[in-house]
């Protein structure tokens, strides 16, 4: 082989360790993004459900306190302090 042949071979193939190294570059950026953007909507997906938690735990607190409330007046009439219970409203 001559010398042109080999050195044109071995430029070529710098070539394409090059053009391979940045797509991997391309790659590791565009996998960033990604990782980004999905941890954003995940956050996003957190502050929602952490809201809908909240409600559901005064909703729940409502109805204990409503419970609480019923039951007292029914031991007060079941005492014959002439308390009449409230009715009870469904929830």
């Amino acid at each position: 082989m001559s010398k042109s042949l080999i050195g044109n071979t071995a430029e070529e193939l710098k070539v394409e360790i090059g053009k391979t190294i940045a797509l991997l570059g391309t790659l590791r950026d565009e996998f960033r993004v990604e990782i980004h953007l999905g941890r954003v909507e995940a956050e996003k997906r957190l502050r929602a459900l952490a809201r809908r938690a909240q409600k559901v735990s005064l909703a729940s607190q409502r109805a204990v306190r409503a419970s609480l409330r019923d039951l007292e007046a029914f031991r007060k009439a079941m005492r014959g302090n002439g308390a009449r219970p409230q009715k009870v409203r469904p929830s």
